[in-house]
């Protein structure tokens, strides 16, 4: 039976806020559903069980963009050595789901989400030259697999490196959406095969991808109303709490 069969009505509440959130944000930013709503679901959820709810909407969305985006064939043969070292990275670290205890995996995770947040903050931005792309590409998939196993994070660290190398915005939005659906799919996989998670998990997390669809249309018809600036900040606020939130619960209990 799913571990997220029977929860309270302010645990669903908080669920379907948070899917909202990521929505919201992916549809704004071509990234962060997995960064905005795993936080908060994880206050609420064990770590696994909020990566379960997450993964198929992560897949779905990342597909949607990728083909509304196009450049697809393009950006998947340029990311190709990447993603290799995307799923390699992930193999190493998802067995920790199955292993660690959940006070261990919330911190891991509070740190990561303390850190992306003040990366927003500080704008951090990086410059790749193209004679060092290969091996940029192949750091930065094997850290985002790293960080991705336990955390789905993928997108930011791609964004990271993609914006180095001055991408066209269309040619950025499906190289960054084959990354977050590489990451999605070789989660799910994993996840599924060490048994940390059950059918039960997944038929949720297909249902939490129609209301992520829903934050996702609404925050693509915002995107021109909201100042880039402001939006960021506002992020960055949401994944500064939930971090210190997440390094609360797993030094007090």
């Amino acid at each position: 039976m799913s571990a997220l069969a029977g929860i309270d009505g302010w645990t669903l509440v908080a669920c379907i806020a948070a899917l909202v959130a990521g929505g919201l944000v992916k549809g704004m930013t071509a990234i962060g559903l997995p960064l905005v709503a795993v936080p908060v679901l994880a206050t609420v959820l064990p770590v696994p069980q909020a990566l379960a709810l997450v993964v198929l909407p992560s897949m779905a969305t990342s597909l949607w963009q990728a083909i509304q985006g196009g450049h697809y064939r393009a950006a998947l043969a340029r990311l190709a050595p990447v993603l290799a070292t995307l799923v390699a990275g992930m193999a190493a670290s998802v067995h920790v789901l199955a292993r660690v205890e959940p006070q261990h995996l919330n911190l891991a995770l509070g740190v990561v989400v303390i850190a992306f947040g003040l990366l927003l903050v500080k704008q951090v931005v990086f410059t790749v030259r193209r004679e060092h792309e290969r091996i940029a590409g192949a750091v930065t998939g094997l850290v985002a697999g790293l960080v991705g196993g336990v955390s789905l994070f993928v997108g930011p660290i791609f964004a990271m490196y993609l914006s180095g190398l001055g991408l066209d915005r269309n040619v950025f939005v499906s190289t960054m959406a084959i990354a977050n659906l590489t990451g999605a799919v070789t989660l799910a996989l994993f996840i599924a095969s060490y048994g940390v998670v059950d059918g039960g998990d997944f038929a949720l997390s297909a249902a939490a991808t129609v209301i992520v669809f829903v934050g996702l249309f609404a925050g693509s018809r915002i995107r021109l109303r909201v100042s880039e600036a402001r939006f960021r900040q506002a992020v960055a606020l949401v994944l500064l709490a939930s971090g210190a939130n997440l390094v609360r619960r797993a030094l007090v209990g």
